[in-house]
């Protein structure tokens, strides 16, 4: 379950953030600076909400014992760090491919008015 949640986090987070920031550039008109600015409040945000605690690794302790907790960790990182070299060439790709696509899903997400 672990190396799932590493895997899946680690594709789709790269995939996220790759679109976020070629969308504004084509789709908005922004210059390349602004989406980097806000990525980079995002990250810091991010990074202070989320200060180790340690409940992930007690977890894996509890499930593989402690002799095991560094190789499980480790692999899991290995795999957080593939996943997410294929999101970001996932994302390279649907930006070429289909610029608009983020625009085209955030109107399908909005609900309609109705007269």
């Amino acid at each position: 379950m672990y190396y799932l949640l590493t895997a899946s986090s680690g594709f789709l987070l790269a995939l996220a953030f790759t679109l976020l920031l070629v969308y504004p550039v084509q789709a908005a008109g922004l210059s390349p600076f602004q989406p980097v600015a806000v990525g980079t409040v995002l990250e810091i945000t991010c990074f202070l909400g989320e200060i180790p605690t340690g409940a992930v690794e007690a977890w894996i302790a509890d499930e593989v014992g402690e002799r095991e907790v560094q190789h499980v960790l480790l692999r899991g990182q290995r795999l957080a760090l593939i996943t997410s070299i294929i999101g970001t060439l996932a994302a390279g790709a649907l930006g070429m491919l289909a610029p608009g696509l983020p625009g085209v899903t955030r109107s399908l997400s909005r609900p309609r008015s109705h007269p």
